[in-house]
């Protein structure tokens, strides 16, 4: 039931696979002064022409210089970024973890909470990541990105055999999506469902193994 569960999720809500580096970012930082958005111009460009390690560079001065900007935020997310398309995970999951951690109201959290969950999973941190992706389905529900972080906390939870919080998760994301008018849906509902008995028919059985 689990796997079917799934497999109905997964064939019918296509979703973002986390590239290794985001597109050019939709929304610029917050307020700058003309030194700080030239220097985060700069970056920018660096990461056009592939020269994530100058970025990185470009980067680290920001925070250097500017420690107070707020633009720190949005810095950590495309520095989070650099390090993903240099393939150093580590160093990646760092930067959204001090990003969500220092600045919790900042609105480059959402993205950073999904990268992050995306970023534990690749490491085999699952517990991690559903705790990433739990908190942008829960604190972020108004965000675009909180669709996403619900389908990977469910599917990662059925990977950890948690067929209950797969479900509740799954009947969230149900809910978010009749919100938005998608037809998907009805597909996580039914996966919900799925779940929820095939929770109950293992309760019961736990309780006929113990009366035996």
């Amino acid at each position: 039931v689990a796997v079917a569960a799934a497999m109905l999720v997964a064939t019918q809500v296509r979703r973002d696979p986390c590239p290794a580096y985001a597109q050019p970012p939709s929304r610029r930082p917050s307020s700058t002064t003309p030194e700080q958005a030239q220097l985060l111009q700069q970056a920018e460009q660096a990461v056009r022409d592939g020269d994530y390690r100058a970025a990185l560079e470009l980067h680290q001065s920001f925070l250097d210089r500017f420690p107070e900007s707020p633009a720190l935020s949005w810095v950590y997310l495309r520095r989070g970024y650099a390090y993903l398309a240099l393939k150093d995970r580590g160093a990646a999951t760092s930067s959204f973890e001090e990003l969500s951690r220092r600045f919790p109201e900042a609105p480059e959290v959402p993205e950073a909470l999904l990268r992050l969950g995306y970023c534990r999973l690749g490491g085999g941190d699952k517990t991690g990541a559903v705790e990433a992706f739990s908190r942008l389905a829960s604190d972020h529900a108004q965000s675009p990105f909180a669709v996403d972080g619900a389908l990977r906390w469910g599917t990662t939870l059925l990977a950890n055999g948690d067929a209950a919080g797969a479900a509740a998760a799954f009947l969230r994301l149900a809910t978010e999506f009749r919100q938005h008018g998608d037809p998907a849906a009805d597909t996580c509902a039914q996966a919900a469902r799925m779940l929820a008995g095939k929770g109950r028919t293992a309760k019961r059985s736990a309780v006929e193994g113990r009366r035996a």
